[in-house]
């Protein structure tokens, strides 16, 4: 299965957008030491869905740069595991 991850500038945003596309909110992935990004992973069908309702598309080197806005954001540096 392929899947993709759904993140957004605030987790309000990112809430907002899940909670119009049908995700549970038990799905959301906080920010942990495993998975430092706050994001509800996706399927094909919820991507799409997440499209049709707005999200942007990304590439990777657009992911990587979001990821690093939020993380210093929340005054979390690459490598620490806090």
């Amino acid at each position: 299965m392929v899947m993709s991850h759904l993140i957004g500038d605030t987790e309000p945003e990112l809430h907002a957008m899940a909670e119009r596309i049908g995700l549970k909110r038990a799905w959301f992935q906080k920010a942990t030491t495993s998975a430092k990004t706050p994001h509800y992973d996706l399927c094909q069908e919820k991507r799409l869905a997440a499209i049709r309702e707005g999200a942007i598309e990304i590439d990777r080197r657009q992911t990587v740069a979001l990821i690093r806005k939020l993380r210093a954001q929340r005054g979390i540096q690459q490598g620490d595991q806090k």
